[in-house]
C-alpha cells in the first residue's frame, strides 16, 4: 500500500535526537573505532500510520452522519417554531375575530367599488389609447406620403431647371446630335435582339419537334424465344393444330374440316414478376434436374373479369371476319353466371350442360360452351392443378400462361369443335358465331372441387334481345353442318384467326423524353428572357424617338420652347413651396398625435397598475375575512394546539441541542484523529531524513544527506616561506578557501557540521526543519 508522503515540521523527539548528536565529537582523519553498529528501528510503521487513517475515515464519517442529523433537527425545530407563531397568531385572530371580519368586509367593499371605477377608467383609457395610436399611425402615413410628394416635385423644379438652362441653340444641337445617336444605338440593339429571340424561336421549334418524333428505346429479353419466327405452312394440313387434333376414320381420312388459320400472328404480351420467376426457375431446373425436389411450376392467378376481357377481343375479331356485325359485350352477371357454372362442374367432376342454377336473361336466351383441361402432376411430388390459398384461385401450370393466350386456346377449342364430346358436331362454333344478343361473360372454375387436377371453363352469352330476335334467326338458319368437311355460314367458308403463337417480352424502357422537356424548357425560358429585352430595345427606341421629337421641335421654335419650360418651372416651383408647407404642418401633426399616444399609453399603464393593485388588496381582505370566518370560535382548541405545539417545538429543540453536541463531539475526535496522523507522518518524514544507528549503547543520527569534507592541504614549509606575507586576494574565478590545518582533536569542517544539526534540532523543535527540509531537497 502507498502511502501519501507530507512535508512538515519534526516533532520534539526529533530535535532531541538531533541535539545528543551534538555532545558527540566526531573526529576528522582518524581511524574509526572498532565496534559494530546496528539500526535503530523505525518509530513509526506503516501499520500505525494504516490505522490512523482508517480512523480518520471513521471519524469523518460520524461528522457527516452528525452534520445530516444536526441539520435534520435543526430543520424540524424551524418547523416546529413556525407552527408555534402560526397558531398563535390564528388565536389572535380568533379571539377578534367579529372585529376582523367587520375590518376586512368593509376593505374588501370599499375597493371593490374603487375597482369598479378604475375598470371604467381603464376601458375608456383602452379606447383613447387605441385612438391615439390610430391617430399617430394615420399622421406618420400622411407624412410620408406628403414627404414623398415634396421630394418629387423638388425633382421636377430641378429637372425643369436643367431643361430651361439647355434650351440655348448650340445646347440643343449638341442635344439633338445625342439624341440621334441614342436612337440609332437603340435601333441596333434592337435588332440584335430581334434576331437573337428568333433564333431561340427556332431552337424551341426544333426541340418540340424532337419531342413530338421522340420514342423511347425499348430493350427486349424474350423469355420464350421458341415461339418467334414462326412461319405459315404452304397448306392447312400443315399448320400444327390440325395435324395433331383433326379427327380421322380408321382408314386415316379426316371426319371435320381443316381450321381455316389466316396465317401466322406473333402476340407479344409483356412478362408478369411470376413469368420472370418461373422462366428462370425453369432454367435452373432443368440445369440441374437432381437438385430440386419438384419441378417448378407457374402460378395462374384466375381473374374472370381479365379472361372476359381477353375472350371477347378475339371473339368479336373472329366474328366480323365472318360477316357478324354485333360485337360481344362484358356483363358483370354473365361472368359471375358462368363462374357459378363452372365451379358446379368440378363439384360434380362431370362436364355437362346440365345445371341447376338460372341463366341471367332466362333460359330462351341460354348460349353456352364449356370445357375441362386437365394437368396430371408429375411424379416428382409437384402440387395439384387448382389451390386455392389466401383468397385466391392459382392454377399451377407447366408452362408460362397469360389471360390472353387461354382465351385463345378456349376460342380455337370451341371453334374446331374436334374434341366436341357429342362426335362430329359444329354445335360451339355455332354459339360463337350466331349470337346477337351482346352480353357474355367467361370464367374458369374458383374451387379445388372433386378433383383437384382438372379445370373447367365456361362461356355464356344470350342468344339475341327484344330487337335482334330476327338477326339471331338468320344466323342460326344460315350456318349449315349437312357436310362436316364442308360447313359453311352464309353459303360461305368459316375463317379463323391468323394461328397465334404469343411471345412472353421482359421489356426495359430508355426514355429520355424527360431530357427534351428539359432542354425544351430551358430554350422556352431563354426566349422569355429575350422576348423581354427585345420589348425594353422597343420601348427605349420609342422614348429615344419621342425626346428627339421634342427636341427638334423646340429647335424649331426655341422662344416660345422657352417660355413654355420657364413657365412649367415657376409653377413647378409654387407646387414645390405649397407641398413643402403641406409636409410641415403633417410633421407637426405626427409631432402633436406622437405626444397624445404617449400620454394615453402611460395613463393606461397607470390604470393597469391601479387596477391590479386594487384586486390584490380585494384578495388580500377577503382572504383575511374568510380567515377570520373560519377560525371563528376555535380559540379554545387552537390553545390546545398551541400547548401541543409549544411542546413539539420544546422537544425539537432538546433533540436539537443534542444533536449538536454530538456533532461537536464528533469534530472533536476527527481532530485528534488528524492530529495523531499527522504526528505520525512527522516523525516518518524525519525517520527518513536521518540515518538512525546503535554503536557501543549509543544513539547516532546523521543526516542522509551530510556535507563532504574536502581533503586537507599538504602541508610545505617552503611553499610557505614563499608566499608573500599577509592576506592573499582570491583568485579570479576562487571562492574563498575554508581550508584547515591537520588537528589531531576536533575537526572544524566536522564542528561545522555538528553545529549544523544542533540548529537543525533547533529548527525542527520550534516547527521549521520541515521549511529545511523541503529547501535542501530541492538544492539536490
Amino acid at each position: 500500500m502507498k502511502y501519501k508522503k507530507f512535508l512538515s515540521s519534526f516533532t520534539l523527539a526529533t530535535a532531541l535526537l538531533a541535539a545528543s548528536a551534538i555532545n558527540q565529537e566526531v573526529q576528522a582523519n582518524e581511524k574509526p573505532v572498532d565496534g559494530k553498529e546496528k539500526a535503530v528501528a523505525q518509530s513509526s510503521s506503516e501499520k500505525q500510520i494504516t490505522d490512523a487513517q482508517k480512523e480518520v475515515k471513521k471519524d469523518q464519517a460520524s461528522v457527516d452522519e452528525k452534520a445530516s442529523k444536526e441539520a435534520e433537527a435543526k430543520k424540524d425545530l424551524a418547523k416546529a417554531d413556525k407552527k408555534v407563531a402560526e397558531t398563535k397568531e390564528a388565536i389572535n385572530i380568533a379571539k377578534n375575530a367579529d372585529a376582523i371580519i367587520e375590518e376586512e368586509s368593509k376593505v374588501a367593499s370599499e375597493k371593490s367599488a374603487e375597482k369598479t371605477e378604475a375598470d371604467k377608467a381603464l376601458a375608456n383609457a383602452e379606447s383613447t389609447a387605441t385612438a391615439a395610436k390610430s391617430s399617430e399611425t394615420a399622421a406618420k402615413e400622411a407624412s410620408q406620403s406628403a414627404n414623398e410628394k415634396r421630394d418629387a416635385k423638388a425633382a421636377e423644379v430641378k429637372a425643369k431647371q436643367a431643361e430651361l438652362d439647355g434650351m440655348t441653340d448650340e445646347s440643343l444641337k449638341n442635344q439633338i446630335s445625342n439624341a440621334e445617336n441614342e436612337v440609332k444605338k437603340a435601333d441596333q440593339s434592337l435588332q440584335e435582339q430581334t434576331k437573337a429571340a428568333s433564333e431561340v424561336a427556332n431552337k424551341i421549334a426544333d426541340k418540340q419537334k424532337e419531342l413530338d418524333n421522340y420514342k423511347p428505346t425499348v430493350l427486349k429479353k424474350v423469355l420464350n424465344p421458341e415461339e418467334q419466327g414462326r412461319k405459315a405452312p404452304a397448306s392447312e394440313d400443315g399448320y400444327d393444330y390440325n395435324k395433331q387434333y383433326r379427327p380421322k376414320d380408321a382408314s386415316g381420312n379426316p371426319l371435320m374440316e381443316n381450321v381455316a388459320f389466316q396465317g401466322v400472328r406473333e402476340v407479344e404480351v409483356e412478362a408478369t414478376e411470376e413469368m420472370k420467376r418461373f422462366t428462370k426457375a425453369l432454367a435452373d431446373y432443368n440445369a440441374n434436374p437432381s437438385k430440386y425436389k419438384t419441378r417448378p411450376v407457374f402460378k395462374f392467378v384466375v381473374d374472370n373479369r381479365k379472361l372476359t376481357e381477353a375472350f371477347i377481343e378475339v371473339a368479336n375479331e373472329l366474328r366480323r371476319a365472318n360477316g357478324v356485325t354485333q360485337d360481344l359485350a362484358l356483363d358483370e352477371a354473365y361472368i359471375k353466371h358462368a363462374e357459378e357454372r363452372s365451379n358446379e362442374m368440378a363439384t360434380t367432376g362431370v362436364l355437362s350442360h346440365d345445371t341447376k342454377f338460372s341463366h341471367p336473361d332466362g333460359e330462351g336466351v341460354r348460349v353456352e360452351n364449356i370445357g375441362m383441361k386437365d394437368l396430371i402432376p408429375g411424379s416428382d411430388g409437384g402440387p395439384n392443378f387448382v389451390e386455392v390459398k389466401n383468397g385466391q384461385t392459382i392454377y399451377n401450370y407447366d408452362k408460362i400462361m397469360s389471360y390472353k393466350q387461354f382465351a385463345y386456346e378456349s376460342l380455337l377449342a370451341w371453334y374446331a369443335d374436334f374434341n366436341n364430346i357429342k362426335g362430329i358436331d359444329y354445335g360451339h362454333r355455332r354459339a360463337l358465331l350466331t349470337p346477337v344478343g351482346g352480353k357474355v361473360g367467361v370464367a374458369q372454375g374458383t374451387i379445388e372441387g372433386k378433383n383437384p387436377n382438372n379445370i373447367y371453363y365456361t362461356y355464356t352469352s344470350n342468344a339475341y334481345s327484344p330487337e335482334t330476335v330476327e338477326e339471331y334467326r338468320s344466323n342460326f338458319h344460315a350456318f349449315k353442318e349437312d357436310d362436316p368437311l364442308h360447313p359453311t355460314f352464309y353459303g360461305k367458308r368459316m375463317k379463323f384467326l391468323p394461328e397465334h403463337h404469343f411471345v412472353y417480352v421482359e421489356k426495359t424502357v430508355i426514355d429520355k423524353s424527360a431530357d427534351i422537356k428539359a432542354e425544351l424548357a430551358s430554350l422556352k425560358k431563354e426566349k422569355a428572357d429575350k422576348d423581354a429585352k427585345k420589348v425594353a430595345a422597343e420601348n427605349k427606341k420609342a422614348d429615344l424617338l419621342a425626346s428627339l421629337d421634342k427636341l427638334n421641335k423646340q429647335a424649331n421654335n426655341l422662344v416660345s420652347s422657352r417660355e413654355q419650360v420657364k413657365k412649367d418651372l415657376e409653377q413647378a416651383k409654387s407646387d414645390l413651396a405649397t407641398l413643402t408647407a403641406d409636409a410641415k404642418a403633417k410633421a407637426d401633426l405626427v409631432a402633436t398625435k406622437s405626444q397624445e399616444a404617449t400620454k394615453a399609453s402611460q395613463n393606461l399603464k397607470a390604470l393597469q397598475v391601479k387596477v391590479a393593485e386594487l384586486a390584490t388588496a380585494i384578495k388580500n381582505a377577503e382572504e383575511k375575512r374568510d380567515k377570520a370566518k373560519a377560525l371563528k370560535g376555535q380559540a379554545s382548541n387552537l390553545e390546545t394546539t398551541l400547548k401541543q405545539a409549544e411542546t413539539d417545538k420544546a422537544n425539537a429543540q432538546k433533540v436539537s441541542d443534542q444533536a449538536e453536541a454530538e456533532l461537536k463531539l464528533a469534530q472533536t475526535a476527527l481532530a485528534e484523529a488528524k492530529a495523531k496522523l499527522q504526528a505520525l507522518l512527522d516523525v516518518l518524514e524525519a525517520e527518513n531524513m536521518l540515518k538512525v544507528a546503535e554503536k557501543d549503547g549509543m544513539i547516532i543520527g546523521l543526516p542522509k544527506n551530510a556535507p563532504i569534507q574536502d581533503p586537507l592541504p599538504e602541508f610545505d614549509l617552503r611553499k610557505l616561506a614563499d608566499k608573500p606575507q599577509g592576506a592573499e586576494a582570491n583568485k579570479p574565478g576562487e571562492k574563498a578557501s575554508t581550508k584547515a590545518l591537520p588537528n589531531t582533536g576536533t575537526n572544524s569542517g566536522v564542528d561545522g557540521q555538528t553545529t549544523l544539526f544542533g540548529v537543525y534540532g533547533l529548527l525542527a523543535s520550534i516547527g521549521l526543519a520541515g521549511i529545511v527540509t523541503r529547501r535542501r531537497r530541492q538544492g539536490e
